[in-house]
């Protein structure tokens, strides 16, 4: 028995099966075809969705997801016209509990398609997943909050212990302690700030402040990083081009705390040379003036196919440095973030 059907006959008949709505309008909006599942969850019925009817225009009277609020009515050459100048729409709609995304493209004879797919499982794991990002946030911010406390404490205590009379090897051990419970408080600070960007509760204050002092500020505190043997290996400089303002406003704490970050990492990884922290003036392609940060070393540097990896969360460049170099790889992530929160880019 040989099936006689034509391939129109078998399109036909996968489109009346399919659970995707689907409806095809001609050049004068006139409905051409549409099946059961079109007509099910739009709530059409057979006689309304016969051949050569204009339905169309009633679907701009639909409303707007998860409000009572109707959006302006459209005609079906308005959204012929909107979609030719600005691609394919994706329209998401609610039908009571089940949640849809409606695509519509032009074809080359001026008519529609139109495809309606249910997306309410994916809506509700999405959702799932974002209440649990949240609470995993939250418990971040928590856990690191509470542990610095104790720490700061422990810190304090080691300072205390300083100021009396320790025999050598005694004011060397207690330096350990505090060197490394440092190391842990600045994990567990990355930590509460990737946690605040994360719950969108990092809040950028807008204050005037001094460039240079600040730059200095930054080179004595990566430069009091560098002691014992090697430190005279290693020249700091900041460079301030002439034409650059004496002041500015912005976050001073969050810019800061971005350079620290980049000019420790520069300072972490040369072992001898210089690093240099250099501000220039530039026009960004719209003509506003905005300030250049860079820090340049002559360290080890990093492989090319590294680059686009540098800033992604918990990234280091490989096992040897993260083995060599303390660190949970958050650091250029947060000073990403950061930049990115004052309307600056980083990059390498």
């Amino acid at each position: 028995m040989i099936d006689k059907r034509t391939t129109t006959d078998w399109v036909m008949e996968a489109l009346g099966v399919t659970e995707d709505g689907f409806a095809i309008y001609d050049a004068d909006g006139r409905l051409v075809f549409c099946n059961d599942s079109f007509r099910r969850i739009n709530g059409y019925t057979e006689a309304e969705t016969r051949p050569g009817v204009t339905t169309y225009d009633t679907l701009g009277q639909l409303d707007d997801v998860n409000t009572s609020k109707k959006r302006a009515q459209f005609t079906f050459s308005q959204r012929v016209q909107s979609i030719r100048d600005n691609g394919p729409t994706v329209i998401e709609q609610v039908y009571g509990e089940r949640i849809f995304e409606r695509h519509q493209s032009v074809t080359p004879s001026g008519g529609l398609v139109s495809v309606i797919t249910e997306i309410t499982a994916l809506k509700m794991a999405q959702g799932e997943a974002e209440r649990a990002n949240r609470a995993k946030s939250e418990f971040l911010a928590t856990m690191s909050h509470e542990i610095r406390t104790p720490m700061s404490g422990v810190m304090g205590f080691a300072d205390m212990l300083l100021d009396g009379d320790l025999s050598d090897t005694r004011c060397e051990k207690v330096l350990s302690i505090k060197e490394a419970t440092r190391a842990l408080l600045v994990v567990l600070n990355d930590i509460l700030d990737v946690s605040k960007l994360d719950a969108g509760k990092m809040e950028i204050e807008c204050q005037d402040f001094l460039i240079a002092p600040l730059l200095d500020g930054v080179l004595s505190l990566v430069g009091r990083t560098r002691r014992g043997a090697g430190a005279d290996d290693l020249v700091l400089e900041r460079v301030v081009e002439d034409d650059c303002p004496l002041a500015v406003n912005g976050d001073a704490m969050r810019t800061r705390q971005i350079l620290v970050n980049l000019a420790g990492n520069a300072v972490k990884f040369t072992e001898r040379g210089s690093v240099t922290l250099r501000v220039q003036r530039q026009r960004d392609e719209n003509g506003a003036e905005r300030l250049r940060f860079s820090v340049q070393d002559t360290g080890i540097g990093i492989a090319a196919d590294q680059i686009g990896r540098l800033f992604d969360d918990f990234t280091q460049a490989d096992a040897w440095i993260s083995r060599r170099f303390e660190g949970a790889g958050l650091g250029l992530a947060i000073c990403k973030r950061l930049v990115e929160l004052m309307g600056g880019e980083i990059g390498c």
